[in-house]
């Protein structure tokens, strides 16, 4: 392959093993495990208001009429696994941003959500590439 831009955990292997070859990062700061590779910001300057938000934001969903007393138990099973320290060690070796500390009650991950996908939508519908424009799903633009 020529170029990609992927997740750092999915291609820390082949970078470290010199397979890849880094180029920049998709981030506001230099990543710590990579200290002289530079940041997108520092030669796309306008790069810097798109990277406040999570390229990949993954995350348990349940349908909307799931019951309380599962989302509460998802809640509480996924906080816990989140203090494991093999995940600790996953999220600081992969420079993974703790979004599950950032946004901590419901509503603001609703919130959260909501900004991404108005973001992401629109930026897709503003670059061209997206067929339908996302007014038409009732997401407004929010940036």
């Amino acid at each position: 392959m020529d170029f990609t831009n992927a997740n750092l955990s999915t291609v820390r292997s082949y970078i470290d093993s010199g397979d890849l070859r880094l180029l920049a990062v998709s981030a506001k700061d230099r990543l710590e495990a990579y200290p002289e590779v530079p940041s997108l910001p520092e030669f796309l300057h306008e790069s810097k208001t798109y990277l406040d938000m999570p390229f990949t934001p993954l995350s348990l969903v349940v349908a909307k009429d799931c019951p309380d007393y599962v989302k509460t138990r998802l809640r509480e099973a996924s906080l816990k696994a989140v203090e494991d320290e093999d995940w600790q060690d996953f999220v600081r070796e992969n420079s993974l941003e703790k979004l599950y500390e950032k946004y901590k009650n419901i509503e603001e991950i609703e919130t959260f959500y909501k900004d991404w996908q108005s973001a992401v939508c629109w930026l897709l519908w503003d670059a061209g590439v997206a067929k339908n424009e996302p007014s038409e799903y009732g997401i407004e633009r929010g940036f």
